[in-house]
Order: structure tokens, then sequence, then C-alpha cells
């Protein structure tokens, strides 16, 4: 449920990539051909059935340090295969992304609706990793001129114990160094519930403060 006082949205066609880099700055999001910048999300699993939500990106100018257990994430990766290209769907995915979400979710959402297939004003990309020539883990993300941003990740239930989530979106940000970009936007976590709080640990985070309409470091416990 959403609270239409603090929500707004509207379809991506109407989007420049210039236009688009705007929108990220200003906290918003985008699910397929929609963009979307919303305060509360309402479900009863939350306290009090709403939980105000928490725009993030991760500051690439400054030093980049990751964590002990985020490197580790990489070691224990080294031996999958791992693909960035744009993006390219097919029935692999597909099936990989609905047995993730079927395994999370009561009610999960097909990859169609998170992705945009056909042709957009952003550059959409994938990373996809494999172990001996199997689709084990994928993740999808938009490149502007000088940020990316997260749009979804999925990954074989099976293979829980890789992290695959957080090394899928190691290898986003990896990309985002080395073409030397400014931020990396994950998507939104929340103020005052625990889901999406492994965003929060990787360094330099930053977000969007609903009150001053600014970017502002975020402090969040290793």
């Amino acid at each position: 449920m959403i609270d239409m006082q603090f929500y707004e949205a509207f379809d991506s066609r109407r989007v420049t990539l210039k236009e688009w880099e705007r929108l990220l700055g200003e906290g918003w999001d985008r699910v397929g051909t929609g963009f979307f910048r919303q305060r509360y999300y309402y479900d009863k699993k939350f306290p009090n059935s709403k939980a105000e939500c928490m725009p993030l990106r991760y500051n690439l100018t400054k030093p980049f340090v990751l964590s002990k257990s985020q490197q580790k994430v990489l070691r224990q990766n080294e031996d999958l295969k791992t693909i960035i290209r744009p993006l390219q769907l097919d029935d692999e995915q597909y099936d990989l992304f609905e047995r993730w979400e079927a395994s999370r979710f009561d009610v999960g959402s097909p990859l169609r609706t998170w992705v945009a297939g056909e042709k957009v004003p952003f550059r959409s990309h994938q990373v996809c990793v494999y172990k001996h020539d199997k689709l084990i883990a994928i993740s999808y993300f938009d490149i502007a001129r000088k940020a990316q941003y997260s749009t979804v990740a999925g990954y074989d239930p099976d293979e829980m114990k890789r992290s695959l989530g957080t090394f899928t979106l190691l290898k986003e940000i990896e990309l985002a160094l080395q073409k030397n970009r400014h931020y990396h936007h994950p998507g939104y976590a929340y103020f005052d519930y625990t889901a999406f709080d492994y965003k929060k640990r990787f360094p330099n985070p930053e977000y969007f403060s609903w009150l001053a309409f600014e970017w502002r470091p975020l402090v969040f416990p290793a």
C-alpha cells in the first residue's frame, strides 16, 4: 500500500539519460518502465504497519575500502565465472529469478515487472554469475553518466551460503569504480525496519533526507 501524500510516479519513456541522473540525485527509484519516489510504505509486517523508506547511495569519490566480510565474499566466489554485459533477457534468467522470489516471498513479482526489456532512455546492464556453466546469480543495474543504479537481483536458493546478493552488488560497484563514476545507488532501505540493512554496511553510505531534501552521510554500525 502507498501513501499518496508522499508518493510520486511517472513513466520512464519521458526521461532522458541526463534527467535520469538528476532524478537519482533527488531520491527517485525505478521499477520496469516507471519511476517513483515514496517516503512511506505500508505493510502489516512493519511495526505500526508503516515504515519510512531510506533512499541510499554510495559515494565513490571518497576512498572505497571494503570490510573484511565483503572481502571474504569476493574471495569465496573466485571460483565462479562472472560476466557483466548489456541487458540480454532469456528464459534461464526468468526461471532463476522465479525460484529466488518463491524462496523469499509468499507472493513475488516476475522479473518482467522489475526489468525493462524494451529500449529505454537509460543503459540497463546485468551481472551474470555461473557455476560450471549454470547460472546461479543475476543482478540488473542502470548506467547513467556519473552514476549507477541497482534495479534488482536474485540467486539460486541452494547457493545461499555464498552471499551472492552481496557479491553481485560488489561487482556492480567495482565496475563503477573502474569507470570513475561518482555514485552507486542500491535502491532504498528503511529508517526504522531492518530489512535491507545489508545495503547500509557498504563503504561511504549516504541517505536522502526527506526533511532537508538533500543527501547526508549515514553512520551505521559495521
